[in-house]
């Protein structure tokens, strides 16, 4: 039975959750075994309900289930888009975090204020670190989020058929991105493992994300055409066939809402 907004007990809620089994959080978004870059199409004014129901709710639910919540953003380009991560030690301590975070009482208490924000929910990409990992500073700053007025851009690659070799997962196209983009840089690539937690879909398909911050939106416009013109990125983009997305995104709540 669900548990009505009005006849919840907040000062219940942690104690509940902390009876039922929870994932093991990392201690790191670069300790992380697996993480979601998740996009959420919001109506006209669902954003600051959304993030007020995280800051006072589902940052601090999360973590005591076992998950590690990074930055929420916003989209500069899509005011209605709600960005954010969250992280896991592994795919079982997933499915244990979100097991006891999505059939405890907080998430009952507040899931019809948070989904009637929502147009979609989908757009989801389960991710693990390129292989070597790359830009551990950068995953950690995923926590306590950018400085103030920084831009982050996030590059979404998806449909690369050869996203299990060369540049892609190896070292190399990491270090072009630094190079050039001058700015230290994290990368990800697709978890292959299947969806433990089914009833939150993800979006199959191979995928390359990375992303970086910037001081302001000219810095970032600058360090892309020097991207673009770069010999290595033009080869791969001239005989790319899948989407690539770039997001430029500002940082509205940090993970670290909740001590």
């Amino acid at each position: 039975m669900e548990v009505p907004v009005e006849q919840t007990d907040e000062r219940n809620l942690t104690s509940a959750t902390t009876a039922m089994e929870r994932g093991r959080k990392p201690v790191s978004f670069a300790a992380a075994g697996v993480v979601e870059l998740r996009r959420y199409l919001l109506h006209p004014g669902g954003f600051p309900v959304l993030r007020r129901l995280f800051e006072n709710h589902f940052i601090a639910g999360q973590q005591d289930a076992g998950m590690l919540v990074g930055t929420v953003y916003e989209d500069l380009d899509q005011p209605d888009r709600f960005v954010w991560w969250r992280a896991f030690a592994d795919m079982a301590d997933r499915r244990r975090a979100l097991e006891t975070f999505y059939d405890g009482p907080l998430w009952a208490a507040h899931r019809d204020e948070a989904n009637a924000t929502m147009i979609d929910s989908d757009d989801v990409l389960l991710l693990r670190h390129t292989d070597p990992p790359h830009g551990d500073m950068f995953a950690d700053r995923l926590v306590s989020g950018p400085p103030p007025g920084t831009t982050t851009a996030t590059m979404i690659v998806r449909g690369a058929v050869d996203l299990d070799e060369g540049m892609w997962v190896t070292g190399k196209l990491p270090d072009i991105l630094e190079a050039v983009l001058q700015v230290p840089v994290s990368t990800w690539r697709t978890e292959p493992a299947a969806n433990t937690f089914p009833r939150l879909p993800v979006r199959p398909g191979l995928a390359f994300v990375w992303t970086a911050d910037f001081s302001d939106p000219a810095e970032l416009a600058a360090a892309l055409n020097r991207l673009r013109a770069h010999p290595d990125w033009r080869r791969w983009g001239d005989g790319h066939t899948g989407d690539v997305e770039l997001m430029r995104l500002r940082g509205v709540t940090t993970g670290q809402a909740r001590p």
